[in-house]
């Protein structure tokens, strides 16, 4: 019996430009560049700028470079041993070869983000050899990159994909050394995901076979297997081995005790509503928050970008596999898509059973979800565009099953772009307008088709027609998906921090690199990346995963809220020699009586913060406000430095 060829093979006459592998790799790159750009124009914006998690996990890496910066500093030492030691030796090795941290930081996303998409495309011909649905896979995939700051962070989440993508690849090509190294590396970089992708080279020993389920009999994948498991426990060993100063990560009762792991805290991982718990919370909920946090009409609600409607239609495609013909060059390599979703999903909940011993649920499921869903959503917009297609060439426009397919695109695409919408109507008008142009010609044509008073000739233009600005739709809506976020989502997102306090950061640049500055401004985190000196306690630092270090960064900023609070000169002074402040930095607005709470949110801190407060609205002359003027050595509108040896040097006439 001959098998019904795939438009895409025989009947379109845009046949050689969708199965030009050439073409669509180099639009893919194409893109991905392009995405890149648009990241390096706020990377390289301004002189001070930095992303935000760079701040703490890549700030003491400039040691590397310089090896008298931050010494002994508690904070940084802390993110030392934080870091992964993949991530670590690389950055070194670009700091011997003459890149700092900083500006390898900035750098190194383009290089991720190639790297991912080359990959991308790769998996999606295994699965799928058709060019044009690797192309939209890594659309797909770059659009939902760029739209968290995973991959601008250049942290150890922004390897993972990488290095995922190049693991199942090379799992699919039976390539069994760089499959092994990738999985080192993914090991070395990002641990979290190599333990799903474990998860994934276990489930590819069983097959389904008569309704049950059956080991493989292949001996060399079985050895392989165990061969990779092996190193991957002898390389997670050293991650439990290693020596800490900072105490066991928390537990799940020392956790509910804690008021930043409650829904308004920091970080806020038990929510009070299970619904939320369990799909978009931050750190517990199965899915990535950026894929259905969005509250246009006042409730909660679901925003799914295109591609997860997409993917979630896949399913339903491949069972319906007489209706599409592309149907028939899919490959057995699909079934990586479902193995990469159940191991996931299983680290998911162990992490849950286990909960904080394997770090945070979500971290099993956000990337890989992120993967599976663009690789299948751009499978399966393929098939649909091939049926389309397949279509435009009939004699005749009433064809139900394309009507359904047609009118349920219409009904997706409208779903994701409800913020533009919503927000923007003038955005709107091009999308809005072809789609109900399509609407009303289909109802126009089919109906005239169907009481066969439609001309050949009028039928071959309708199809031509409805086809075509159906392929300009899909095209706009893929290409334009994140411009519709943008009120929103700001695409990319890379959460970049830009410096306001030049002279501030100059100033301290040239002091010697021991100055330790005190300070409660949300502008102190910013002194560790721009100035390259050391801080006696950074705001995004208080994260209490290790106990030990967690209450020892309480414990100094207790004592630093009480001592800039306090009326006791003597008090003062003791506090800046037993830490050995060199510096303190003030908001000129620290002396307000809504300063510790509304500014800087200092009300987790109990008893000395209500004391700070009851001070200010009494109008206790206090030290440093007194001293602001004759101890300054740096202002601008909104800081005031002060030189510390001013403060000890000041003589008990302070009132």
């Amino acid at each position: 019996m001959q098998t019904k060829n795939s438009y895409f093979l025989d009947l379109t006459p845009l046949r050689e430009l969708m199965l030009s592998r050439t073409f669509w790799f180099s639009l893919s790159i194409v893109f991905s560049i392009l995405y890149s750009i648009l990241f390096l124009q706020i990377a390289f914006g301004s002189e001070y700028s930095i992303q935000d998690d760079a701040r703490r996990s890549i700030v003491w890496m400039m040691r590397f470079s310089d090896s008298e910066l931050f010494p002994d500093d508690f904070l940084m030492n802390y993110y030392q041993w934080l870091t992964p030691s993949g991530l670590a030796s690389l950055y070194k090795l670009m700091s011997m070869v003459g890149i700092n941290a900083i500006v390898f930081n900035k750098l190194v996303p383009i290089a991720l983000g190639l790297i991912s998409t080359i990959y991308c495309y790769r998996v999606s011909l295994q699965i799928l050899p058709v060019p044009l649905a690797g192309f939209i896979s890594t659309l797909f995939l770059n659009q939902n990159l760029w739209l968290k700051d995973d991959l601008g962070s250049g942290t150890p989440r922004g390897f993972l994909y990488p290095l995922f993508l190049a693991f199942t690849y090379y799992l699919l090509r039976s390539s069994k050394i760089p499959c092994l190294l990738s999985l080192i590396l993914l090991a070395f970089f990002y641990p979290p995901s190599v333990l799903v992708a474990s998860g994934v080279l276990v489930l590819r020993l069983f097959s389904w076979n008569n309704q049950r389920f059956r080991l493989t009999t292949d001996r060399k994948e079985i050895v392989f297997c165990i061969v990779s498991l092996l190193v991957v426990f002898l390389i997670l060993l050293t991650y439990l081995f290693k020596s800490s100063d900072y105490g066991a990560m928390v537990s799940l009762a020392e956790a509910r005790n804690l008021s930043e792991f409650g829904q308004d805290g920091k970080i806020g991982f038990f929510h009070r509503d299970p619904l939320t718990f369990w799909t978009c919370n931050d750190y517990s909920g199965v899915f990535p928050r950026d894929w259905c946090i969005f509250n246009p009409f006042k409730r909660k609600f679901f925003l799914l970008p295109p591609q997860i409607l997409l993917g979630l239609a896949l399913p339903i495609i491949l069972y319906y596999r007489s209706h599409f013909s592309l149907v028939e060059r899919i490959t057995s390599a699909r079934f990586i898509l479902p193995q990469i979703l159940l191991s996931s999903i299983a680290f998911y909940l162990i992490s849950h059973a286990v909960l904080f011993k394997l770090y945070l649920p979500q971290r099993y499921t956000e990337h890989s979800l992120r993967i599976v869903f663009a690789i299948a959503g751009g499978i399966a917009l393929s098939m649909l565009i091939d049926k389309l297609l397949e279509w435009g060439a009939k004699k005749t426009i009433a064809s139900g099953i394309t009507i359904i397919i047609f009118l349920l695109l219409q009904v997706a695409m409208i779903y994701s772009y409800l913020p533009i919408l919503y927000f923007n109507r003038t955005r709107s008008l091009l999308l809005t307008g072809l789609m109900v142009i399509q609407i009303l010609g289909l109802v126009y044509f089919v109906g005239r088709d169907r009481k066969n008073t439609l001309p050949a000739r009028e039928v071959c233009l309708s199809r031509v027609f409805l086809t075509y600005t159906m392929l300009i739709v899909i095209a706009l809506s893929a290409l334009l998906y994140p411009l519709s976020l943008k009120k929103y989502y700001f695409f990319p997102k890379v959460s970049y921090i830009t410096g306001k306090e030049p002279e501030l950061y100059q100033f301290l640049a040239q002091q010697p690199k021991d100055s330790l500055v005190a300070s409660l401004s949300l502008e102190g985190d910013n002194i560790p990346s721009f100035a390259l000196r050391p801080v006696f306690v950074h705001r995004d630092s208080l994260e209490p995963y290790n106990l030990l270090y967690y209450e020892k960064l309480r414990q100094r900023y207790t004592e630093l809220i009480e001592a800039q609070y306090s009326p006791d000169l003597t008090a003062v002074q003791n506090f800046i020699q037993k830490n050995n402040i060199r510096f303190w930095l003030l908001d000129r607005s620290a002396f307000s009586p809504d300063y510790p709470i509304n500014k800087v949110g200092l009300q987790s801190f109990g008893s000395v913060t209500s004391r700070a407060v009851e001070r200010l609205q009494a109008g206790t002359p206090l030290v440093l406000s007194q001293l602001s003027e004759s101890c300054s050595v740096v202002e601008s509108k909104n800081i005031i430095l002060l030189d510390a040896r001013c403060i000890l040097d000041a003589k008990k006439t302070v009132q």
